[in-house]
């Protein structure tokens, strides 16, 4: 679950309501269905083969039928958002992390990683599924690295 919010920037819900049938493996698709939650904006997102190859792998170490909702508790019934925070809390807390790291924060880490690879808003806006463009600027950090490649492209006379 944690990876795959680090490598799409799906929200929590979105995690927890993703359903096998609306992924797409060959397509490295997945369709993320928000009827009333936040953003309401439906929307594809795209996963790696290594990222489906481990949800696959995670469904049969469980012995998970591949059908409804990706992850369940091993009853079969939904994972509870209430779980994953603390199970968040446990792994910071055991890797000595005193940051608090909540699932947001790896959507957050997603989209700003997005956007420093791709320099594209408007890319960013679409995937993090917001209305307002506003609302996505805040993905739109200036690192260290990112003024040194500007100032070296910059005397060099490059665009």
């Amino acid at each position: 679950m944690l990876r795959l919010a680090l490598e799409t920037g799906m929200r929590i819900s979105e995690v927890l309501s993703l359903r096998w049938e609306e992924m797409e493996p060959e397509a490295g698709a997945v369709k993320i269905r928000v009827i009333d939650g936040k953003g309401k904006k439906d929307r594809t997102l795209f996963i790696s083969p290594v990222m489906y190859d481990r949800l696959v792998k995670y469904a049969e170490k469980f012995n998970l039928q591949r059908t409804g909702l990706v992850f369940t508790t091993m009853k079969g019934t939904p994972v509870k958002s209430s779980y994953i925070r603390k199970m968040m809390r446990q792994k910071a807390a055991s890797a000595e992390i005193e940051k608090l790291i909540t699932f947001h924060s790896l959507r957050h880490t997603a989209l700003t990683r997005l956007y420093s690879k791709t320099k594209n808003i408007r890319l960013v806006q679409e995937v993090a599924g917001h209305s307002d463009i506003s609302t996505t600027m805040i993905y739109t950090h200036i690192s260290g690295a990112d003024i040194r490649e500007a100032m070296i492209l910059n005397s060099r006379g490059e665009k």
